[in-house]
């Protein structure tokens, strides 16, 4: 069975949108001076404040390299730069407090994960099972591939191993009559793809061709003419891209609503050059074909909901979540917040309206300062 998370927590990354989410909360947290206690406990795991401070720093390298990525891909649209730079003042806010200061919501949240990481890891020993190697290795490749998960740092990096490799064991334990049911209706779902694919299968019509881009219509025309006269289209193509040409594929309603219903995609025809606003294309028709459905499963499932697969879903994300109250018991420092069961998440205590102050070379965590301590 392919493991999923479970609603309760996820064991993943922290998401640059959960930390915008996170953010909106955080402006108000103050920040203040916590001493040696530590910051929770987990049945008899003590979870000290340092890794809590380095769990908050190692996020925020994270959301660095998050920002950088999405800066890299917004564009040149000046609205949507504005709207995401907008975006990034309020995911960096809980983290911009001082060397050694950040906000309460942001210290709330990393002791979450701290705590998740460790009540998944003892669900699988209490369930009577055990992390293998092979668990270690999948949720190793799941969470390589996920932006700042490198630049975050050994703390985050080995949380989120942690609590990825437990989850997959926990899915393994789980009872079979729940697995089955499951994949039954997984099965299900997917054959409603199938017929969804079938019944629109000629919206999958694909035509592939070689595309030459350039800044003005006359080296358009004198590319186009070189193919009409014999030379090859892949080389042509290859010489005005300045890199080996190979045949794009794209929509055939795309195409045809591009060129006219009328043009010819008919192997070897040539279209264009058509003027794109930043240039011209030409495209040299390569062969047609109908997308396949694995090639497009992805965007019909997009459009079409799964009403299979939640009750069975919601079933082991019950069982998982009974192994996790058989036997949890968690305290929280009040400084860092409360511990929610049923959330399974500490949530930050509200900021007093008291000045708050940190001591130089503090290593550990800053939480606002309760009122006469």
């Amino acid at each position: 069975m392919e493991p999923r998370r479970t609603s309760a927590r996820r064991a993943g990354l922290v998401a640059l949108t959960a930390l915008l989410a996170l953010a909106a909360s955080a402006c108000s947290g103050g920040t203040g001076l916590v001493g040696t206690p530590p910051a929770a406990t987990v049945n008899d795991t003590r979870i000290s404040q340092a890794t809590v401070d380095q769990m908050v720093q190692g996020s925020k390298k994270m959301l660095e390299a998050q920002i950088d990525e999405a800066r890299s891909s917004a564009g040149a649209d000046p609205a949507a730069t504005q709207e995401l730079e907008a975006q990034i003042v309020q995911a960096r806010a809980p983290f911009e407090r001082g060397e050694y200061t950040y906000s309460t919501t942001a210290g709330s949240q990393a002791l979450t994960e701290l705590i998740i990481s460790q009540l998944y890891e003892e669900a699988v020993a209490e369930a009577g099972g055990k992390i293998t190697d092979e668990d270690r290795a999948q949720a190793k490749e799941q969470l390589s591939s996920r932006t700042g998960y490198k630049e975050s740092g050994k703390v985050v990096r080995d949380t989120y191993l942690r609590g990825g490799a437990a989850n997959y064991a926990l899915q393994r334990l789980v009872p079979k009559d729940l697995q089955d049911a499951l994949t039954g209706a997984a099965a299900q779902y997917e054959a409603q793809l199938q017929q969804v694919y079938e019944q629109q299968k000629r919206s999958f019509d694909q035509v592939c061709s070689y595309v030459l881009q350039t800044q003005d219509e006359a080296a358009a025309t004198a590319a186009a003419d070189r193919i009409r006269a014999g030379e090859d289209a892949a080389a042509v193509a290859g010489e005005v891209m300045g890199a080996e040409a190979a045949p794009q594929c794209d929509a055939t309603a795309t195409i045809a609503q591009a060129f006219g219903e009328d043009a010819s995609l008919a192997k070897g025809s040539i279209l264009g050059p058509l003027d794109t606003g930043g240039g011209f294309v030409v495209l040299v028709v390569d062969s047609t074909k109908t997308a396949s459905f694995d090639e497009v499963r992805e965007q019909i499932a997009a459009s079409v909901q799964d009403q299979f697969t939640a009750q069975a879903q919601a079933d082991i994300d019950a069982w998982v979540r009974k192994q996790i109250d058989g036997f949890a018991h968690v305290t929280v420092d009040p400084r860092f917040g409360t511990w929610d069961a049923e959330a399974l998440e500490v949530v930050p205590p509200e900021a007093p309206p008291t000045t708050t102050t940190t001591v130089a070379g503090a290593t550990t965590v800053p939480v606002p300062v309760v009122a006469g301590s």
